[in-house]
C-alpha cells in the first residue's frame, strides 16, 4: 500500500471511530436505561456485542489510524503485543456475541417451549462468561510466545509463525468460520419456521396481506443480518488465506463495529422508543420527532 492510501486508510480509520463509539455509546446507554428491555435475554447479548465494539472503537481503531500515519508506531513490542491481542479479542468477542443473538432467537422461534428454561439468569451469565473469557484464555498462548507470537506485520500487529508454527489459522476458524457457518444454519431455519407460521395464520384468517409484510420485513432483516457479517469476515478470511494480509482485511471487519447496533438496535420498536427517551432528556431533540419516525417505520 502507497503512502497515500495509508493516509486515506487513517482517515477512514478516525470516521470508524467516531462513528462507531458514538452509536456503540448511545445504543449501550440506551438499552441499560429501560428496565423493560433489560428484562430480555436477548439485549445481554446486544450490551455485550455494544460493548465489545465500543472497545474496539475506543482502541483498536484509533491505534490502527495511528500505525497508519506512523510507520515505526509497531517497533514497539508492548504497544505490538496489546493491539494484537485486543484486536483479535474484541473480533472474537463480537463474532460470539452475534452467534450467541442467532442462537437466542433459535431457540424462541423454533424451540419456544424451551426458551425459559434455557435463558434464565444464570444460564445467561453463564454464557457472557464463555462468550469474554474463551477469546482472552485462547490468546494467551501467542501472548505468551507459544504456538506462535504477536509481531509487527507491514505497519499492524498480528500473530505470526514461532518455529513454524502458529494458532492464527486455528483461531479464523473457531472466532470466525464456525460462527459463519452457525448463524447461517440457524438464521435459515428461523427463516422457514416463520414463513411456514405465517403461511398456516394466513390460512387460518384470511389474511394474506399482512403475513405478506410481515415475512417480507423477516427477508430483508434476516438478508441485513448475512450481508454485515459476510461484509465484514469474508475480506478477512479471504485475505488471510489466500494473500497472507491483514490490512484491508481489518478496514471490513471494523465496519461491523459501526453497522452492528444499527441493525440490532434500531430494527426493534422497544429499542427505538428506549433512543427516544434517551434523546428527550438530554434535551437535544423532541420526543415527538422520533415518535413520528417509530410510528412511520
Amino acid at each position: 500500500m502507497t503512502s497515500t492510501g495509508y493516509t486515506c486508510g487513517a482517515i477512514l480509520f478516525i470516521i470508524f471511530t467516531m462513528v462507531g463509539f458514538i452509536g456503540n455509546s448511545i445504543t449501550t446507554v440506551a438499552l441499560l436505561r429501560d428496565r423493560n428491555i433489560r428484562q430480555h435475554s436477548t439485549t445481554a447479548f446486544i450490551l455485550s456485542l455494544c460493548i465489545s465494539d465500543l472497545i474496539f472503537a475506543s482502541f483498536c481503531l484509533p491505534v490502527t489510524a495511528a500505525a497508519f500515519l506512523n510507520s515505526e508506531l509497531m517497533h514497539h513490542d508492548p504497544i505490538c503485543k496489546l493491539y494484537g491481542s485486543t484486536t483479535y479479542i474484541n473480533f472474537a468477542i463480537t463474532t460470539f456475541s452475534i452467534t450467541a443473538i442467532a442462537v437466542n432467537r433459535y431457540i424462541l422461534i423454533v424451540h419456544n417451549s424451551l426458551y425459559k428454561s434455557m435463558y434464565q439468569k444464570s444460564v445467561v451469565f453463564c454464557q457472557l462468561l464463555v462468550i469474554w473469557i474463551l477469546p482472552p484464555a485462547l490468546m494467551s498462548i501467542p501472548l505468551t510466545d507459544n504456538w506462535g507470537t504477536i509481531s509487527r506485520y507491514k505497519r499492524l500487529c498480528r500473530i505470526m509463525e514461532k518455529d513454524g508454527e502458529s494458532i492464527e489459522d486455528l483461531l479464523f476458524v473457531i472466532g470466525i468460520i464456525a460462527p459463519c457457518f452457525i448463524i447461517t444454519v440457524l438464521y435459515s431455519c428461523i427463516y422457514y419456521t416463520v414463513r411456514q407460521q405465517l403461511r398456516t395464520v394466513a390460512l387460518q384468517t384470511s389474511c394474506p396481506s399482512n403475513s405478506q409484510a410481515v415475512e417480507s420485513h423477516l427477508t430483508r432483516m434476516t438478508l441485513l443480518i448475512f450481508v454485515s457479517f459476510v461484509l465484514g469476515c469474508l475480506p478477512l478470511v479471504i485475505e488471510h488465506f489466500w494473500f497472507g494480509g491483514n490490512e484491508v482485511g481489518t478496514t471490513f471487519c471494523s465496519i461491523l463495529t459501526i453497522i452492528n447496533p444499527f441493525i440490532y438496535a434500531t430494527t426493534n420498536r422497544k429499542y427505538r422508543a428506549a433512543y427516544a427517551k434517551l434523546f428527550s432528556d438530554m434535551k437535544f431533540w423532541s420526543l415527538s420527532l422520533f415518535t413520528r419516525e417509530t410510528d412511520i417505520k
